[in-house]
């Protein structure tokens, strides 16, 4: 039987955590376990027999058919591929299970790898990545899974950067969220907030831009237990660079007093006057950098200014939005403001999506009970056979224990019978609207 803890060690070689697949949650972290249970020194793969109840448990899944719910899980691993390029150059399509057999009567499954896959998980000695269990255990986004590993495998080199068109690929979104701003906000920062906060890495996303189009990502990747620095110290090049720009303005104060009375052409041009900027120099910086970097630039010399850091405001200014000095308090104000904003836009949809699939549950009840009334007393007797027949083994003797169970099943057992609309043909008959819902919610 599976035995697992948090820490364990998930250990896969880069090849899979490269891999090009599309998993949900709950298939996710069952193959993350079956890896987890892999020991350094096995030379064939096992077959790991697991309790349907304990994958309940171990999935989070708390629906009355869970029985049906892992079979369709299952058939679906086995059905999944994933794709990679070997060493040779070959690409490879495989499953990731070979087989899955419920064993009658045990109320339980037993799963086994793919023989492809010996490679890639056996007696790996080099380019592989491990982490501990726990780490991804409590993730509950769609894509964090993926983020997680694909960004661990870099924690040492501290940096990963892909192209946007293959960061798509491998997350297989090609045809999916065809504005970048979609994907950013669908699944860049979802995955983002919880890798932070729940796991043992942390990272930061750089976008790589072509004019104003996002042509790649760089992921800059921590460890939690590393040091990490706080505020912008300048160089001594800067200081220096401050030194000269004083001057400067000094000698162009007597240009300024040719356009002296002069009003100033924008805002921005007045505040660096006032912080004793030359203007022939703010009209030139306004000109060049546009309102919001200098924005920035007079917030953070105030803040520096503050903190006594400042002696030379006028030149510090100009220098502070010549190199786009940032201050990172400010700029993790601003995410921390964008993050509360689309946490608290997501558990709006999520509330939406959970009051949607009650709904939707509600109707398929009603059909059932509908499907009962039109039928024969005899009609529903020969169901409830077939019913029983259908289950054995422990699950019997625990249904036929508890009426109310046992009624509960029978309706469950009938509603996946009667091949009832599936959610998005009831959505669209009844004019409800799922395009708004990303998959990481719908789950």
């Amino acid at each position: 039987m599976l035995e697992m803890s948090e820490k364990t060690l998930v250990v896969q070689h880069n090849k899979l955590v490269e891999a090009r697949y599309k998993l949900t949650l709950e298939e996710q972290r069952l193959i993350k376990m079956l890896v987890s249970q892999i020991q350094p020194n096995d030379d064939d793969f096992k077959a790991y027999e697991i309790h349907v109840l304990d994958i309940t448990k171990l999935l989070g899944i708390t629906d009355d058919y869970y029985y049906n719910k892992i079979k369709k899980l299952t058939k679906k691993l086995r059905d999944s591929s994933l794709c990679f390029t070997n060493e040779n150059g070959d690409e490879i399509q495989t499953g990731w299970l070979s087989s899955a057999i419920y064993r009658k009567g045990k109320g339980a499954v037993e799963l086994r790898f793919d023989p492809v896959l010996k490679p890639y998980l056996l007696q790996l000695k080099s380019l592989f990545t491990s982490y501990e269990l726990g780490n991804i255990l409590c993730l509950r986004g769609m894509y964090s899974i993926r983020f997680y590993e694909l960004l661990k495998q870099y924690e040492k080199i501290g940096k990963r950067e892909f192209p946007l068109d293959e960061f798509k690929r491998t997350l297989m979104l090609e045809d999916k969220y065809k504005q970048y701003k979609e994907l950013k906000k669908y699944v860049l920062l979802p995955s983002q907030i919880e890798v932070c906060e729940k796991t043992d890495i942390a990272f930061s996303i750089e976008e790589k831009t072509q004019g104003r189009k996002v042509t790649g990502l760089i992921f800059h990747i921590k460890g939690k237990e590393r040091h990490r620095t706080t505020g912008i110290v300048e160089t001594d090049t800067d200081v220096q660079v401050i030194e000269q720009t004083s001057l400067q303005l000094d000698f162009d104060h007597i240009q300024d007093k040719i356009e002296e009375g002069k009003a100033p052409d924008n805002k921005y041009i007045q505040q660096l006057i006032d912080m004793g900027v030359t203007r022939v120099v703010a009209v030139q910086l306004a000109k060049e950098f546009g309102g919001e970097r200098i924005d920035r630039a007079i917030a953070y010399t105030k803040e520096k200014q503050k903190e006594g850091h400042v002696k030379k405001q006028a030149a510090f200014v100009v220098v502070a939005i010549q190199r786009d000095f940032i201050d990172p308090q400010a700029e993790e104000r601003a995410r921390g403001a964008e993050i509360l904003r689309l946490h608290e836009e997501r558990e709006k949809l999520k509330k939406r999506w959970e009051e949607i699939k009650t709904q939707y549950g509600k109707w398929k009840a009603g059909a059932v009970e509908l499907a009962l009334l039109e039928m024969t007393t005899e009609e529903v007797e020969e169901e409830k056979r077939q019913f029983m027949d259908s289950i054995n083994g422990v699950m019997r003797s625990a249904i036929q224990k508890n009426k109310q169970s046992e009624k509960r099943h029978f309706l469950l057992y009938l509603r996946e019978k009667l091949s009832l609309d599936t959610l998005e043909a009831w959505a669209q008959k009844n004019a409800v609207d799922l395009s708004a819902f990303p998959d990481e919610i719908r789950g």
